[in-house]
């Protein structure tokens, strides 16, 4: 059979837009599969890491953050590259704390599986987080502010109050954040953030989306702190 060379080369050409296509529509999956098992193994380890964080920082066992890093950066290359301001939609809302190795100098620490932060969209968050220590257990309020100053979020401490009131599980999360913003906990200061008044920070957003948040900063132990955190609308 005789081969019509400039009908096969007409056929190639036609074709090769489809198979192209049909390469990047493949690639694309993987690099969607990939990004699923990276967020999945990291909150997997990030949970089963997190547990009652102490003042000296002996829970946030470094060895945690050195496997979360890999995972972490593999992560960051893999999503669409996007500014703090771009963030910022994704970032809003309420979010809870599955691990950090931030150091904590107080005898009242934050229990790991008790903090979460409700991000508003002007400007404005709440820490509002479940302490135990010597003077028993309460939630303590951290109010801060934000702007977008790229690469970061310019953050600074606001307000910090506590209350006997403990954060009932099941109770929704922005609605506490609500009282506090209407000054519902403004009974008395508290004595483990308050130093931390007026404190300025840059705070980094790595990776952001419906469901995982990672985020760098306050310098903590001669590093930035890593921070991992989950959607969650409910106190758990």
């Amino acid at each position: 059979m005789k081969l019509n060379f400039p009908s096969l080369m007409l056929a190639v050409a036609l074709l090769s837009p489809f198979t192209s296509q049909a390469e990047t529509s493949v690639a694309e999956a993987v690099k969607a599969q990939r990004i699923r098992e990276l967020k999945k193994e990291i909150l997997r380890i990030a949970e089963q890491a997190s547990g009652k964080v102490v003042y000296d920082n002996e829970d946030n066992d470094p060895r945690v953050r050195a496997r979360l890093m890999p995972l972490v950066q593999e992560l960051i290359s893999l999503a669409p590259a996007r500014t703090q301001q771009q963030l910022l939609p994704d970032v809003v809302g309420v979010w809870k704390s599955v691990w950090s190795d931030l150091t904590y100098y107080s005898p009242s620490v934050p229990l790991a599986n008790g903090m979460y932060q409700v991000v508003f969209p002007n400007g404005f968050y709440y820490n509002l987080s479940a302490y135990d220590g010597p003077q028993g257990t309460y939630m303590g309020v951290l109010r801060g502010t934000f702007v977008v100053a790229e690469p970061a979020l310019r953050i600074q401490f606001v307000k910090a109050t506590r209350s006997p009131e403990v954060m009932p599980r099941g109770a929704d999360v922005a609605t506490l954040a609500m009282r506090a913003e209407l000054g519902v906990y403004d009974v008395e200061l508290d004595p483990n953030n308050a130093p931390a008044l007026g404190f300025r920070t840059d705070f980094r957003q790595e990776y952001v989306d419906d469901e995982l948040r990672i985020g760098t900063g306050i310098v903590s132990s001669g590093f930035d702190t890593l921070f991992i955190l989950r959607r969650a609308d409910k106190v758990e």
